[in-house]
Parts: C-alpha cells; structure tokens; sequence
C-alpha cells in the first residue's frame, strides 16, 4: 500500500498517510496510529457552480444602483 508523510487530521502529527479509496466526492485516508478521514475533493463543476452562485450576484449588484453615474452607464 502505498503511502506519504504528511499531518494526521486528528492527532495534529506528522505520520505516514494511506489513500483508502474516493466514493463520490469524497477521498478517504488513514494515518498511521489508525485515525481515519474524509476529505472532499472540488472539481470544476463544484467551482463553476461557487463562481455563478457567489460572484455573479455581486457583479450584478455592482450595476443595479439608483446612482446616476450607472444610469448613465446603463445607456
């Protein structure tokens, strides 16, 4: 099994890292004491869908105003 060093989630020390296995979006790992976690992975689909539901709306907001600087901009 193939492993790496690396900072156990739980014992907050540096310790020999096995991959278990993915299961949808998450990876899971276990260190070598025998703690185990999950970690999610971000994909594209999961970043363009943060992008569209966050900085969308503030860019929307940015031309929305009742100022006549945007009016005029507006035209």
């Amino acid at each position: 099994m193939k492993y790496k060093y690396g900072i156990c989630k739980e014992c907050k020390t540096k310790r020999r890292i096995f991959y278990l296995g993915s299961r949808g979006d998450y990876r899971k790992y276990r260190c070598s004491k025998g703690h185990t976690w999950e970690v999610e992975i971000l994909g594209t689909e999961k970043i363009a869908g943060i992008m569209q539901e966050v900085m969308l709306k503030h860019i929307k907001n940015i031309f929305e105003r009742d100022d006549t600087f945007y009016k005029n901009l507006k035209k």
